[in-house]
C-alpha cells in the first residue's frame, strides 16, 4: 500500500540524564491520502492472525480496592 504524506520533517537533539547527546527525527503530517487501492498492491499482505498476549502488569495498574476504598480520606 502506498500513502502520500504532506507535511514537514524536523530534526533536533537533546542531552539525556547520562550526558549523552540524543538526535531526533520528527515527521509532522499535515495531510495524507492513499496512492493506490488495496487491490493494486503487488504483494498483498495477509492479516496477522497470531493471538495477542495479554499486557503485563505495570506500575499504572490500580488494583481493585474493594472495601478499603472507604478508608481513604479523599474518596
Amino acid at each position: 500500500m502506498k500513502i502520500n504524506i504532506r507535511g514537514k520533517w524536523q530534526t533536533g537533539s537533546y542531552t539525556n540524564q547520562n550526558g549523552e547527546k540524543i538526535y531526533t527525527n520528527d515527521c509532522f503530517v499535515e495531510s495524507h491520502d492513499f496512492a493506490e487501492n488495496k487491490g493494486q498492491t503487488e504483494n498483498p499482505q495477509k492479516p496477522d492472525t497470531r493471538p495477542v498476549p495479554p499486557p503485563e502488569p505495570s506500575f499504572m495498574d490500580v488494583p481493585d480496592l474493594g472495601s478499603m476504598e472507604d478508608e481513604f480520606p479523599f474518596s
